[in-house]
């Protein structure tokens, strides 16, 4: 996780982060989308024999697909993270039932 945007060690904390970050990422996918659209839109009414700016298109269509790829990853990242969180919260509530049986037993 060294290499994430997101530094999501320094977010967790509140309840409702990974809500907030999945609505985040919602977000910027529906701009994304709509980003797309909008390029689309421009490559339907480009002329083909327009070289300089089939290339340009050909450019912004490779930063899209990038957009996508960081979004995805940062998703998988995110949600990783949120079940290791759930997983060292549950450890968390089974050594603390683990202590409790062991202070009964003693009494």
């Amino acid at each position: 996780m060294a290499d994430s945007v997101i530094k999501y060690e320094d977010l967790i904390g509140a309840d409702d982060t990974f809500d907030i970050i999945f609505d985040n990422i919602e977000q910027l996918e529906k701009k994304l989308i709509d980003l797309t659209k909008l390029t689309q839109k421009d490559l339907s009414i480009l002329n083909p024999n327009d070289e300089k700016g089939m290339k340009k298109y050909v450019e912004e269509v490779g930063k899209l697909v990038k957009m996508k790829k960081v979004l995805e990853k940062e998703n998988k990242k995110a949600q990783a993270t949120q079940k290791k969180l759930k997983r060292l919260t549950d450890e968390e509530l089974i050594q603390k039932e683990k202590l409790k049986l062991a202070n009964r037993e003693r009494i």
